[in-house]
């Protein structure tokens, strides 16, 4: 498990960063086209945004069940939700230096927020999580697949071509292992994972997440940093990013069906209520006694 790693996604990023670099990013501060070199303020990272949720027709319990369906999925060895046991240490490539720096602080000052594990800043990590802005992702993920096509995630050889495709602004693709209840850890395949190992539970191990550059330029940095963080940190279903969620979510940010009033500019309110419970909980729960647990606690949340 451990000889998986990034080395070939991490040159292909770096072949596909754009020059050059900035002295500081704003929150607020747009994107840009890939030519931007405009120098802008210091660099601040203030705590997680947060916007208010939407009114919804559903009750509440309802669409919190919903909402916690679609933002988070099932081991595929394992019947257990998935997350982060390991420290999360985030690269982000193709943008100006600054840019990076910014994306990547976003994502460890969220996942500080909610309780998940994250590396220290202190120490060298290990790079676990990529975060790739290019205008080019579909030659990009065609050459992931061709390369290292174990960082798309568990698969046959036969879903590779549909799983590489590349059909939203931002996608997210994940590695899962499971954890036998000594310890010892085993990265998901799909031919099983050994007759000796009884997974325990199960974690994320490497998340890759991919932007369109072309068709995030116009976003606030802000806001895209904060919808990379909840890439990385739960796995959602492919429909969550396509709906307008009854309870409101940065993942609606690009979704054709919420009308334009309805798109969050940060994470919501519904989005930390989610996040803290999926990490606070027991991760050996099984799947359906952990989705109702977690969606009581955003009913709980969002009720004070």
């Amino acid at each position: 498990m451990k000889s998986l790693n990034f080395a070939i996604a991490l040159f292909l990023a770096a072949a596909a960063s754009a020059a050059g670099a900035q002295d500081a990013v704003k929150p607020d501060a747009r994107l840009g086209p890939p030519a931007a070199g405009a120098t802008t303020p210091p660099v601040t990272v203030p705590g997680v945004t947060v916007t208010a949720r939407r009114p919804h027709s559903a009750t509440l319990e309802e669409a919190s069940r919903q909402y916690v369906e679609s933002h988070v999925v099932e081991a595929p060895i394992a019947h257990h939700l998935l997350r982060w046991q390991d420290p999360i240490c985030p690269m982000t490539a193709g943008l100006p230096a600054a840019y990076n720096a910014f994306i990547s602080q976003r994502v460890l000052n969220t996942a500080k927020a909610i309780g998940a594990p994250v590396a220290d800043p202190h120490k060298p990590c290990r790079t676990n999580v990529l975060i790739v802005f290019t205008t080019e992702p579909q030659a990009y993920l065609d050459e992931i697949a061709t390369k290292h096509p174990q960082l798309l995630g568990w698969h046959y050889a036969s879903q590779t071509h549909r799983l590489k495709s590349f059909n939203h602004p931002i996608e997210s693709w994940y590695v899962t292992a499971s954890k036998t209840e000594g310890g010892d850890e085993q990265v998901d395949s799909v031919w099983g994972n050994g007759e000796n190992v009884t997974p325990y539970n199960s974690t994320l191990v490497r998340a890759l997440i991919v932007v369109d550059w072309n068709k995030a330029q116009d976003f606030e940095v802000g806001t895209i940093g904060d919808y990379v963080a909840m890439l990385t940190l739960s796995q959602p279903h492919r429909a969550a990013v396509a709906t307008c969620n009854d309870l409101a979510s940065i993942l609606d940010l690009l979704s054709d069906n919420c009308a334009e009033t309805d798109k969050p500019k940060g994470l919501t309110e519904p989005d930390l209520a989610f996040l803290k419970a999926l990490y606070d909980i027991d991760p050996r729960k099984r799947t359906e006694f952990a989705r109702q647990a977690i969606a009581r606690r955003v009913v709980d949340a969002l009720k004070h």
